[in-house]
């Protein structure tokens, strides 16, 4: 795979994860939406990140960017995930996904820099 094709695919991969991390943020502070679907997906993703992790790249990227770059541990990624899939996030869980959508987009930014330098 060349280059150029790694990061468009790792881009799509991190745009993917921050419009689901976006979307259940939304979920979870807006006290009239019914909706959980987005919610229960991420909640159910951060809740199975530790097992996904051993064989899903994707899963990796995300798991190396809530330990390395957000410096989480295994149980307060189970915590967020388990707030999501509860009726109420509490704010620490909102904190959290606020913060992994700022490091997705800092990611996206990054690989669209390399991008631009290999088009170059």
């Amino acid at each position: 795979m060349s280059s150029s094709g790694l990061n468009s695919g790792l881009f799509q991969q991190f745009y993917q994860y921050a419009e689901l991390t976006d979307k259940a943020i939304i979920e979870a502070t807006d006290s009239t939406s019914t909706s959980r679907r987005n919610r229960e997906k991420l909640g159910n993703m951060l809740v199975e990140l530790p097992r996904l992790r051993k064989t899903d790249i994707s899963a990796r990227l995300i798991w190396n960017l809530l330990t390395e770059e957000m410096n989480l541990r295994e149980d307060e990624i189970n915590s967020i995930g388990h707030s999501l899939l509860e009726q109420s996030a509490d704010e620490t869980a909102i904190d959290m996904l606020e913060k992994l959508a700022y490091v997705l987009a800092e990611e996206q930014e990054v690989i669209k820099s390399r991008q631009r330098s290999v088009i170059r």
